[in-house]
């Protein structure tokens, strides 16, 4: 029961992750590139931290919540 419990913990905060920083992936290159607004770079910064905290959370939840790796292998 733990073991599925840390699964699924692991799996939300990636998957959290993974929106967080496509999502600022997506929004950085839309800011810096294609947007008329006057805050661009600044909008296009933040977009660009929000990328990095979102595979930090990746990364984390992938090697310190739990590594399924050896289930398969």
């Amino acid at each position: 029961m733990k073991k599925l419990i840390l699964i699924l913990i692991s799996r939300a905060i990636r998957g959290l992750g993974m929106g967080l920083g496509f999502g600022g992936f997506v929004l950085s290159i839309w800011f810096f590139f294609f947007s008329s607004l006057e805050g661009k770079y600044t909008l296009g910064i933040y977009s660009l931290i929000a990328f990095i905290i979102g595979y930090g959370l990746f990364r984390f939840a992938f090697v310190y919540i739990y590594d399924e790796k050896d289930e398969y292998y």
